[in-house]
């Protein structure tokens, strides 16, 4: 394990991953609004209307939300959608699309620094994510993957960054850097629900290897999972 401890929280080189991951959802969203099949799913559609419903309908609220989907998509969307061409045209989902994919190309980068790839390997992780085309399409839709993805991936990020740290993060420190992206996560898809059950696993299973005992380890355990217990708790409250 000490191999593969990267000594410093910032990661050089971050801000270029993020800057070139968005530059390719640019590229890609030019692309498809240009063809027109950025709106071909219906579900797209929904997705922005009911973003713009909130603040223009009949009854104007957080009730607009429903109950299908979950909220935090629609409601990354909400500012967006208030400039009519962009709710229009799309293009209010292919500037969250596009952040999200620079969000997660940045988290990816981070990861496999944490675990001490070198530049091929790199180079390599993120040619095969922005070298995807079904996913660079989707990042062009109002489709809630795009927030997912990135999400996990910077849930993941986190939990490396605790992991391989050299000094004994807190669980303030666990909460803010992985346990507040998992909530992000699970108000986006269900499948995000699932990430929290076996994050959760992991950080006890590596806190119980470290021999910092069984007690350390539930209270870290809690502390990543307690941003998402309040995100579920919220959803289902509403």
């Amino acid at each position: 394990v000490e191999r593969h401890v990267h000594p410093r929280r910032q990661v050089p080189g971050t801000v270029a991953v993020f800057a070139l991951g968005c530059l390719v959802g640019i590229v890609a969203s030019w692309w498809t609004v240009r063809a027109g099949t950025n709106l071909d799913y219906g579900d797209a559609m929904a997705h922005l209307t009911i973003a713009q419903r909130i603040t223009d309908s009949r009854a104007p609220g957080l009730s607009q939300l429903g109950t299908v989907w979950l909220p935090l998509p629609h409601l990354l969307l909400l500012p967006l959608v208030q400039v009519e061409w962009l709710f229009s045209t799309g293009v209010a989902a292919c500037i969250l699309g596009s952040s999200c994919l620079g969000a997660s190309c940045a988290a990816l980068f981070r990861i496999m620094v944490r675990l001490d790839l070198g530049r091929a390997a790199q180079a390599v992780g993120l040619g095969v994510l922005l070298a995807n085309p079904a996913y660079l399409y989707v990042g062009t839709t109002a489709l809630t993957e795009p927030v997912l993805v990135a999400a996990l991936m910077m849930c993941l990020a986190g939990l490396a960054g605790w992991a391989f740290s050299p000094r004994a993060l807190s669980g303030g420190e666990l909460a803010v850097f992985a346990g507040i992206p998992a909530a992000l996560a699970v108000l986006t898809r269900y499948e995000g629900w699932a990430l929290v059950i076996s994050a959760t696993i992991f950080v006890v299973i590596v806190v119980l290897r470290q021999g910092r005992g069984v007690r350390r380890a539930a209270v870290l355990a809690a502390s990543f999972a307690g941003p998402s217990v309040a995100a579920v708790g919220w959803w289902l409250a509403y």
